[in-house]
């Protein structure tokens, strides 16, 4: 779901399950870097990135093909006054989307300009900016959004929060 990018950069942490093969059939950008459980690889979208604009997602996430549309527009104005776009977002863990789960965001950050990024390999805050002109794009459509789906299942789950607490300790 990202064919409408002008350019695709994928950050692969070492992985196992064949993002390198299948990535490479969408971009010849795809850069190895080291495994980390600080951070996702923030310092190097930075150095790397070729355009503008920049939106940063994870393996685990997807964007509507209806709120691609609506975004459009957006970066094509040459006035645009923002150097955000916070996306209309939906986080699931465990197959749940929920108002009152931790880590629910009715917004991500998702979409910005090179210019104001500031990378951090800090765990969960690896995204900062030097510009507070945030567009929040309005909900329209409870389908059309962002989505994270984290956690397909118990054991994952606690592996994965095992491991960030040892990090965050």
């Amino acid at each position: 779901n990202l064919k409408w990018a002008k350019d695709i950069l994928v950050l692969d942490k070492g992985s196992t399950d064949r993002t390198q093969e299948l990535a490479l059939k969408y971009t010849p950008n795809v850069v190895t870097i080291p495994f980390s459980d600080a951070g996702n690889g923030a310092d190097y979208a930075e150095k790397l990135a070729k355009e503008e604009w920049i939106f940063s997602i994870v393996g685990s996430g997807l964007i509507h093909p209806r709120l691609i549309e609506r975004i459009r527009p957006l970066l094509e104005d040459g006035n645009f006054p923002y150097d955000i776009i916070a996306l209309p977002y939906k986080i699931f863990s465990l197959g749940i989307h929920s108002p009152y789960s931790p880590w629910y965001a009715s917004h991500k950050h998702s979409l910005f300009r090179k210019s104001v990024f500031i990378p951090s390999n800090e765990l969960h805050n690896e995204i900062s900016f030097s510009s507070n002109r945030i567009y929040y794009l309005p909900w329209e459509d409870d389908d059309a959004v962002q989505y994270h789906l984290t956690h397909k299942n118990l054991d994952e789950f606690f592996e994965k929060h095992i491991r960030y607490t040892k990090y965050e300790a």
